[in-house]
């Protein structure tokens, strides 16, 4: 049938069986060979138990620094609990890219198939060692069966709990023979003992920033529209945070100082109008906040990351944005388009394509009936009814003006409510500092 779609336990963890020095994982396609996002791990164990001759305790973990979940195209799988029984007769849904025939090709398309779960009893009439580690399942007449490219791959029950693991089999889908599968209830305890050395995260590759953020009352947009934009990725210790960014060069990305606090690693996607695929992304591991940066009240709120490769700027999907000589006046009733891909409404999903609104900017003395603290590097935007807005995950982001950086997205009291304006990053008030560090 097929090759296999790991399926996700924490966002670090993916049960599976090793035999190799490297492992790449494809998450978020259902394609084979593109698409989603594909993560490199060179740490992996099997069970120590694990016998290549008898295929017992086949069962082992990959561990990756960070994965991306979006609840829609990449989640994480419910495990069987410990000791949980499953009954002869219950349908397993076995999913994955491998053979769709014995000796044939792997496919490159995601397959499925369903197959009743047999007893050990009827298992052992065809293989000498089934263990109480081993859930056999396969129809008698044969034709429906995982194969060669799907081992390591989910069966799991209508419920979507996962209570096996492809391990071994006699050919493909023969008459009488019915593939056998690793029983991950039997494991529980050990899978649970080796993923919970580390806490786990939620199932969502957002994680709120502390500052509420993102876009409300806009409309879908493209990176052909905003080619400056950056998605990042924000490893802080166990956690990972969403925020965005600008292209300012080849190697420098400029964002919010409050996004890269704690940060470990940032992975920035340019050229993509979705925030899960398509598009180059790079990585960095230097970046630096502004020193007066004050998070108390959020002032000074501007960093600048360095991309450890070379960014490759098309002009159509990748560009430069343009900066404001310093000191540049924002006048009230400028019109910013802010883009991103944050929540669409406030305590909502954040998106995956790309969004844009567009605010106007308001006085200083009008922001300040909301918030205590504006100051000179602090510009507000928003409509006195509410209802369009930047909102959590926007963070770092850009608020244009006439194809010019004026703004980035900074902080504000929930999203989009009337009266409430957006705080962003005043460009030109800290328009110096980013030409001392990045010589733009």
């Amino acid at each position: 049938m097929s090759k296999q779609v790991f399926p996700l336990m924490q966002r670090r963890e993916v049960t599976t069986i090793i035999s190799t020095t490297k492992v790449i994982a494809r998450v978020g396609s259902t394609d084979s060979d593109i698409g989603g996002t594909q993560y490199t791990s060179r740490d992996f164990k099997s069970h120590p138990r694990y016998r290549r001759a008898t295929f017992d305790y086949d069962i082992g973990y990959i561990r990756f620094e960070a994965i991306l979940i979006d609840g829609v195209n990449t989640a994480i799988v419910t495990l069987a609990e410990n000791g949980a029984p499953i009954r002869s007769g219950t349908i397993l849904t076995v999913s994955g890219w491998g053979a769709t025939e014995e000796d044939g090709s792997v496919s490159e398309n995601l397959m499925a198939v369903q197959v009743p779960v047999v007893s050990n009893a009827r298992c052992r009439q065809s293989y000498n060692t089934i263990t109480p580690r081993m859930i056999c399942a396969g129809e008698p007449e044969g034709g429906r069966d995982s194969c060669g490219g799907d081992s390591g791959g989910p069966a799991v029950t209508n419920e979507r709990v996962q209570f096996g693991i492809v391990s071994n089999g006699i050919g493909c889908a023969r008459p009488g023979i019915p593939g056998v599968y690793t029983n991950v209830a039997s494991l529980r305890d050990w899978i649970r003992h080796i993923t919970s050395r580390e806490p786990s995260l939620p199932p969502f590759y957002y994680v709120n920033d502390g500052n509420d953020n993102r876009i409300v009352g806009g409309y879908n947009t493209t990176i052909q529209e905003h080619p400056y934009q950056a998605f990042l990725l924000i490893v802080q210790g166990n956690a990972l945070f969403q925020c965005a960014g600008s292209i300012l060069n080849h190697r420098y990305i400029l964002t919010a100082a409050h996004c890269i606090q704690g940060a470990s690693k940032i992975t920035a996607r340019i050229g993509s109008t979705f925030a899960n695929s398509g598009g180059m992304q790079y990585t960095s591991r230097y970046f630096r906040a502004h020193p007066f940066y004050n998070p108390m009240i959020i002032d000074y709120d501007v960093a600048y990351l360095r991309t450890m490769l070379r960014m490759e700027l098309d002009g159509v999907n990748t560009k430069a944005i343009a900066l404001p000589p310093s000191g540049t006046p924002v006048a009230p009733g400028t019109i910013l388009t802010v883009s991103g891909w944050g929540a669409t409404s406030e305590n909502g999903n954040v998106a995956n394509n790309l969004m844009e609104v567009r605010v106007p900017v308001v006085s200083t003395e009008q922001c300040r009936k909301s918030y205590r603290t504006i100051t000179e590097r602090m510009v507000c935007a928003g409509v006195p009814e509410g209802g369009e807005d930047s909102c959590g995950g926007d963070s770092g982001g850009p608020a244009v003006s006439n194809d010019v950086l004026t703004g980035i997205v900074s902080f504000g009291i929930g999203c989009a409510r009337p009266g409430v304006p957006g705080v962003y990053t005043n460009v030109s008030s800290v328009r110096n500092w980013i030409k001392r560090n990045t010589g733009i």
